[in-house]
């Protein structure tokens, strides 16, 4: 298969997986207000929505070291790729969808092709009962349409060095001047920032409805990820073009459910 003819194929799962993660009915039906009828605590009530209520896998979950599986691992390799990518603005939160091939993970021996990378202010999983300021999400897309998401958490203090490049599309997204920005070549490792291998690991949900229990997380600890107050407010106003800096978007935490979680740590 030619170039054209791969890129042909990465655009129509691309489009798939963006369609299946922000229907415009699905935009439109749901968001974080704890008092709001279309709030996360109703989720579950709306037609097509019942495992955001019954599912015994959910996500996000509080990850803790003392009650996860040790494991002695890397268990995880990253194969990314510089690649064309578009800043949009959804109802919900900040994207960076590649427009190319931006590489892959592999876990367990399955190629999982990443698609997008969005953030969550404050982060939706707690480690040790922690909730942090941020947290990055990076999507992936198995061939048979499994999912593997990577979650990287943020403290408050100095500015991270990929979001201080998007400031001003960020800031022309919080003045409701545009939903897409054009950002030409970005390294999904300069997005990412992972600088270790310790990470807690277990099968969870997606933290949108529909709450398909398909995804396998992956979320780093240990890795230092700073971004500014007026990094993380900026974000929070970008979103939708609402300009609002109060805006969170992280869903509660879910029961674990005696699942397993294990707890990575490369030796």
């Amino acid at each position: 298969m030619d170039r054209a003819s791969d890129f042909q194929v990465f655009a129509y799962s691309l489009l798939a997986v963006i369609v299946f993660f922000f229907p415009p009915a699905i935009c439109e039906e749901f968001n974080y207000d704890l008092l709001s009828p279309n709030g996360p605590f109703n989720w579950g009530n709306k037609p097509g929505w019942h495992l955001c209520k019954n599912g015994t896998r959910q996500s996000p979950i509080n990850l803790q070291k003392l009650t996860a599986n040790l494991i002695f691992d890397s268990g995880i390799e990253r194969n990314y790729q510089p690649a064309n990518a578009t800043l949009i603005s959804t109802e919900h939160d900040i994207m960076v969808n590649w427009t190319e091939n931006a590489g892959f993970i592999t876990v367990n021996g399955t190629q999982y092709q990443l698609v997008q990378c969005h953030w969550h202010s404050p982060s939706e999983h707690t480690i040790n009962g922690i909730r942090y300021d941020l947290e990055l999400h990076m999507v992936h897309r198995s061939s048979d349409a499994r999912l593997a998401v990577t979650g990287i958490v943020y403290k408050f203090g100095r500015p991270d060095q990929f979001i201080s490049t998007i400031e001003e599309d960020l800031q022309l997204m919080a003045q409701n001047q545009s939903r897409r920005r054009e950002l030409g070549i970005v390294d999904p490792e300069e997005v990412a920032g992972i600088t270790g291998n310790k990470y807690f690991r277990y099968n969870g949900s997606l933290t949108v409805p529909p709450c398909h229990q398909n995804v396998l997380w992956t979320v780093f600890i240990k890795e230092g990820r700073t971004a500014s107050r007026e990094q993380i407010k900026l974000l929070r106003r970008a979103v939708n073009g609402a300009g609002d800096e109060t805006f969170t978007n992280s869903r509660p935490l879910q029961p674990r459910n005696n699942r397993l979680v294990q707890l990575y740590k490369d030796v």
